[in-house]
């Protein structure tokens, strides 16, 4: 990353990570609550309880999305300020920061399909799904920074792993 977009890119890099990852507190407490529900559902082998909190999950991503995106839009240059990001990397951050939050806010759904994996007893085809989008987003960051894609390969992995991880992001 760095050797692709110097390191101005690379903490402009950092910096939209770093307000994704903040995006990503609600889904984490959601699909926690989630688990944890689940799993007790599981137990007592109540699959409508299961089913009710699927929706209940999905229901909350979609309505979070709704509330937050329209806010996150138009902020999205005066974020891109506050961020000190540098010039050159402004117009792309521009619309890559909103795009990564939108993916965060709706990857509260597949935290909500990962609840019901995890839950139901299937870790180990949680943890499976998740290390292929993982290597998917690697090798697709990799791929596109060689190709010459610049900043915009955050997105583009980041996406990949977003369709790929019906799990969580």
């Amino acid at each position: 990353v760095i050797r692709s977009l110097g390191f101005r890119g690379y903490g402009t890099w950092e910096a939209l990570m770093a307000v994704s990852v903040i995006t990503a507190i609600p889904q984490n407490v959601i699909g926690g609550t989630l688990l944890w529900k689940m799993s007790f559902a599981f137990g007592l082998g109540d699959k409508m309880e299961i089913a009710r909190l699927v929706r209940l999950g999905v229901a909350v991503s979609i309505g979070l999305f709704t509330l937050l995106f329209p806010v996150v839009w138009p902020l999205r240059r005066p974020l891109v300020r506050l961020l000190n990001i540098s010039g050159q990397f402004q117009s792309a951050a521009e619309w890559i920061l909103p795009c990564l939050i939108a993916m965060i806010l709706l990857g509260g759904i597949n935290e909500t399909l990962g609840s019901v994996i995890r839950g139901c007893q299937r870790t180990g085809m949680a943890t499976v799904i998740q290390t292929i989008a993982s290597i998917f987003n690697s090798l697709s960051v990799i791929g596109t920074l060689f190709l010459g894609a610049g900043l915009w390969s955050l997105l583009i992995g980041y996406s990949i792993a977003f369709l790929l991880d019906r799990k969580s992001v």
